[in-house]
């Protein structure tokens, strides 16, 4: 391990160990263990199978600050191992400082995500510093904000700077109707990506990204038990990025159109039963980018790829500390590129402990 991983996980230890130590508010702390299978398949593989056996906690509090802020917390870490020999850690803090004053309201945040024993090992903190103002009579909000995130990879060349800024309006009419609308402009430096020429040679300019992106949200109350949110958004992306392979060069390969769209249900039946279901498709039409055939020569088509996907969770429990969990999880990518179509499914059972 290079010196900046051990720096690092000390420092992520450290900090998810003393996260209990922010006392006086409503505190969680969740401890699991799963087990499952998993299976996956990329464009000219064999479908390759594994076993899954995962451990995890997590703890979160929120506390209360005169005048109406708070200050919340929430850690995670977890470990995973593929067949039993092969482990891919994760571990998380997010922070969150809220300060109101009169309509208006202050939101700082600050986190760090890293994976210090996969492949690629990464460090990551991310930040965000946010101005709603309320409406003084309807159930609305504006907000502007600015965030942005850090991913580092000591050990690889994929280092990615990203910062945006972003608008939002949200109304809140009912318990059961809620929506949002929000537009967002983006900047992404890959510091360590060089382009290429059309001759095969790397150049000494970098590869720079410019987005900007819509989306709206709606959700609410469905009866007395459930929960639903749908998601609707478009994008656009504009990259320099080149790309070359063998003979082949690609400019301007990552600029493209996004959609997307999803949505999520939560439905709690019975008091100790719970059900999480959600859903998603997303599209991607690339503007520069000529799809593929079978032998790598290009086609006259652009581009086009189709991923979706979709989760389930459900968990019982008998006596709310001790919970029954059982989830699965799939995902799949169609394209007119062959080299670009893949799938992904896993399910898994497992225990998890409230405290």
């Amino acid at each position: 391990m290079t010196s900046l991983p051990r720096i690092a996980s000390v420092c992520t230890l450290t900090l998810l160990l003393a996260s209990p130590g922010l006392h006086a508010g409503p505190s969680v702390a969740i401890l699991g263990v799963s087990g499952g299978v998993s299976a996956s398949a990329e464009a000219g593989e064999e479908p390759a199978g594994t076993t899954l056996l995962s451990v995890s906690g997590s703890f979160s509090t929120r506390q209360a600050l005169a005048g109406g802020g708070y200050l919340s917390l929430l850690s995670s870490a977890g470990c995973r191992f593929d067949d039993a020999i092969d482990p891919a850690d994760h571990e998380s803090l997010q922070l969150k400082l809220a300060l109101p004053a009169g309509f208006h309201r202050l939101e700082a945040e600050a986190g760090w995500n890293s994976t210090l024993l996969g492949s690629p090992a990464s460090l990551s903190p991310n930040w965000r510093l946010g101005f709603i103002r309320h409406g003084k009579t309807s159930g609305s909000e504006l907000e502007l904000s600015t965030a942005g995130s850090w991913v580092c990879q000591p050990l690889d060349q994929e280092d990615v700077f990203r910062q945006e800024i972003r608008a939002g309006l949200t109304r809140r009419p009912s318990l059961r109707l809620n929506w949002e609308t929000s537009a967002g402009a983006g900047y992404e430096h890959y510091s360590e990506t060089f382009l290429m020429n059309p001759a095969g040679a790397e150049t000494k300019d970098t590869r720079r990204d410019l987005l900007v992106d819509l989306q709206t949200t709606a959700g609410g109350l469905w009866g007395y038990f459930a929960d639903w949110t749908l998601t609707l958004g478009v994008s656009y992306r504009s990259s320099n990025a080149t790309r070359h392979l063998a003979s082949l060069f690609d400019g301007d390969s990552e600029s493209r159109l996004g959609v997307f769209a999803g949505g999520e249900l939560i439905w709690s039946p019975r008091h100790n039963i719970s059900v999480h279901i959600s859903s998603f498709a997303a599209p991607s039409f690339y503007l520069f980018r000529e799809a593929r055939r079978e032998d790598n020569s290009y086609s006259a088509e652009k581009l086009t790829t189709l991923t979706c996907g979709g989760s389930l969770r459900t968990d019982w429990t008998a006596d709310h500390r001790l919970y029954l969990v059982l989830a699965g999880d799939a995902e799949r990518t169609f394209s007119n590129d062959p080299a670009e179509a893949e799938w992904y499914f896993s399910v898994s059972g497992g225990l998890e402990i409230s405290y």
